[in-house]
Parts: structure tokens; sequence; C-alpha cells
């Protein structure tokens, strides 16, 4: 039964390379750098342009602009099982960011905590509000991860904040949610999540993870050309947060330009400034529709399969590794190989054999990387299968024996 229910799955998934056109040209690994582009994207788009060049009509796919909006929050809430007036729109992760960071009540002594390995996003936030006296504290990694339970040791009474990337860019590790939600929320933290590399891969419950906080952004596993911004902001972390940043978008009288004294709505759209990528944000609805269609926990199970076949390959392989090797639970759709740099492995290299793939060429040790001296970042999304897998391990193994 398990066999039959692995291969309809494949099988699904397998169809879903008709969607993108590149893949009849290449084998895609770089979904962590950028995701591939589905055709409906692409239409859509293109639709939108052509009806705004032609018609001069500034509306999204039959609708005005501002009903597409309040359509569409459905969609990205249903993403992360939340509701529809706890989601935000932006232009990136990193300007949604701000919306905690820039807004969070803060006095001398303060600490945020996050892993010494967290993608810049989540410093960043933070080092501006150390001129208030905000402590960025940083809990070391071994072997490019930290545990929640040793992370969340680095929190006291004066912890406002446990920022965490659901799953981290340069390992792929995934970090136990729940523990770190269950956590916080007994201590009165706020638990803040980048999940940059995870949506439209891995499962997003905010409910079930006691998630306060989190972003995502559109143009790697959500698969757009980029410029959209989402966030999740829980109602009761909107009740104590400050409000520092403000535009006409977040006003509760949306259309009222004759007022001058704004007055926040109490959805997270008070975190919204004014215009944004309009056909973005709808084109990117569109990939999460599709998602949910196939099923978010279907996927996350695919995806996972894929990180398992790599890890099993590497058993066999002669020259390929696992760079960071970690437990299933904390396994992503993101997997790092390594090769002994003796071989002279580049990208260049493996698109001979029609594979593209990040090869970073060595060590960073401020990630904590092992002593390698190649490292193949690849990225599983649901349009690759365990052939693609194969021809990866048979073109770097073609490199090491000198047959390429």
């Amino acid at each position: 039964m398990q066999i039959e229910r692995g291969k309809e799955a494949a099988e699904k998934f397998a169809a879903e390379r008709d969607h993108f056109p590149v893949l009849k040209k290449e084998i895609y690994f770089n979904t962590p750098f950028f995701g591939l582009v589905p055709d409906y994207v692409w239409q859509a788009t293109r639709d939108n342009i052509d009806d705004r060049f032609y018609n001069q009509n500034i509306g999204v796919a039959g609708m005005s602009q501002y009903a597409m909006i309040d359509k569409i929050r459905g969609v990205y809430a249903a993403l992360l099982n939340a509701e529809p007036s706890d989601i935000a729109f932006g232009l990136s992760s990193s300007q949604m960011f701000c919306a905690l960071s820039g807004n969070l009540l803060v006095e001398s002594g303060d600490n945020v905590v996050m892993a010494d390995n967290a993608f810049i996003t989540l410093p960043f936030a933070f080092n501006a509000r150390e001129a208030d006296g905000l402590e960025v504290r940083m809990a070391k990694t071994a072997a490019g991860y930290i545990s929640a339970e040793d992370l969340c040791a680095h929190a006291d009474e004066r912890t406002k904040v446990i920022a965490v990337n659901h799953v981290e860019s340069g390992t792929g590790y995934r970090i136990d949610m729940e523990y770190t939600g269950n956590f916080c929320r007994e201590r009165g933290i706020i638990f803040a999540v980048d999940a940059v590399q995870s949506a439209g891969a891995m499962r997003i419950d905010v409910e079930r993870m006691k998630i306060d906080f989190l972003v995502g952004s559109d143009y790697k596993w959500l698969m757009h050309f980029r410029g959209v911004g989402f966030a999740y902001v829980r109602p009761e972390l909107r009740k104590n947060l400050g409000y520092r940043c403000a535009g006409w978008g977040g006003d509760a009288n949306l259309f009222d330009t004759s007022k001058r004294r704004m007055d926040p709505v109490d959805s997270a759209r008070r975190y919204e400034y004014g215009g944004f990528h309009n056909i973005g944000l709808y084109a990117v609805s569109l990939v999460i529709e599709h998602y949910l269609e196939l099923g978010a926990q279907d996927v996350e199970d695919y995806i996972l399969s894929l990180a398992d076949y790599c890890y099993e390959k590497s058993e066999k392989s002669e020259c390929v590794g696992i760079a960071y090797r970690f437990a299933p639970k904390n396994r992503s759709g993101i997997v790092v190989l390594n090769v002994p740099g003796q071989y002279g492995l580049n990208s260049d290299k493996l698109m001979g054999y029609g594979i593209r793939a990040a090869v970073d060429g060595g060590p960073n040790p401020g990630h904590g990387s092992p002593p390698v001296d190649n490292t193949i970042r690849i990225g599983l999304h649901y349009f690759l299968g365990k052939e693609d897998i194969d021809k990866l391990f048979f073109a770097i193994e073609s490199v090491c024996k000198g047959t390429s």
C-alpha cells in the first residue's frame, strides 16, 4: 500500500513538469536562490501587462486592484492556517519584518535571541534597535545548526523575541517549530519566523506552531518573478506592538484623502504603507492555490522523500557526501552536498550535463561549515524526481572520475 501511494505521488508531481518549459533544457536545483516561474504565472502576468498597455486597465484579472487584494488575503491566509485579517502585504520579506522590529516596544537591557547563522534579514532588522538598548543575542551553532532546545536556552526574563529561519538558507536545517512556539507562548516571548525558504514547500500552521509573527516572499519556493512580501501578525501581538511607521494603506478608511490624522485599522493591514505589486500578489496567489490543490502535506512528504533519497545516494557514492547531516525531522527541501576540492567541481561543469545547481567553492566559517572544499546547495521542489537526483549524482561522479 505504501509503495502504491509513493507511486501515485511520483506520478502526480511528475505532471508538474509541464508547467516549466525550462525543464526541457535543464534540471533545475537552484530554487533556494531563485525559483522557476510556472506557465500560469507567466500567462497571468502577460495578460495583465497587455491589458494595462493596450486598455489602460489598472485592475487585475477582471477585478479592481483593491477587490483583488481583499480576495487573495484569504488565499495567503490558507497557506498558513491563519485568518485573512492577520495578513499584511508589502514588497519583500525584509520590509515586512520591520513591522515587528521597527514597532517593537523596547527598554534598555531587553534582548532578542537568534542563531548565529540566521539569514541576514533577522539580525539586520534588529540591529537597528540596538541604539534603543536592545541586545541582539547570537546563539552559537555547530555543524551548521543549533537545536530548538539549545536556542531557547539562551532566553531569559528580558527576552522579547526568539527569531528563527524555519528552514536555514545555507544548510537546509528545519528547526522544531512546535517546541519553539510552545516555549515562547508559555513565557510571553514573541515567536518570529522567516519562512522564505519554507513557504510553498514545508507545511506551516501558525496555530499549531504558535507563531506570533511570520514573513515570506515570492521568488523562491512560491515561484514568482520577484517583488512580493507578506506577513502574518497574530491579533494579540498587534495589540501590544507600538506603531511608529505609517502610510495611507494602513488607515481604517482607505480612500478618505481629506483626513489629516490617521486611524490605524485593527487588522494586519495597518502595516501596509500604500501601493503594491498588484499582479505579483495575484500571481503568487495562483501558486498558493495550486500548492493547496496538490496538498500541503503531500508536497512536504514528497520533497522530504527526495531529501532522504539524496542521503541514500550519498551513502553509496565514493565522492559525494552530505555537508550537513540532519535527523529526518530536521530535513527540508534544501540539501547541501560536499565533494573533495581536488576534483575542481564547479557550476559550469554541472551545466555541461544540463544541471543547474550552485557550487559555492568552499566552506563559509560564519555558517559553521564543515571542512570541505566544495559544497553544492540543491533545492528539491515538487517538479523534480528521483531520476533528476540520479542524473545529478552521475554528473558529479563523472567529474570526480575525470570523464567529464
